[in-house]
């Protein structure tokens, strides 16, 4: 739920998983999304991709196969 990368390397630290969701992508999002699958790598932390409509735009379906090959351990 950080929407800032100033707290993602910090929750990333304690939580249990990283949930990406493309419900509400945009340009601005997804080089948010991409640090925080970075964070989860570095803290060894499962990312579970919630692909919301990943056909709907190129966008969002070009997103739906960048975040596999980004996630380490990916659900």
């Amino acid at each position: 739920m950080a929407h800032s990368r100033q707290e993602m390397a910090e929750m990333m630290s304690f939580t249990g998983a990283l949930l990406i969701n493309i419900g509400t992508l945009d340009s601005q999002w997804l080089p948010r999304m991409i640090y925080a699958i970075e964070q989860a790598n570095v803290h060894q932390k499962v990312v579970v991709l919630d692909n919301v409509d990943c056909r709907a735009s190129t966008l969002r379906t070009e997103t739906s196969r960048q975040i596999p090959s980004l996630a380490k351990h990916i659900i």
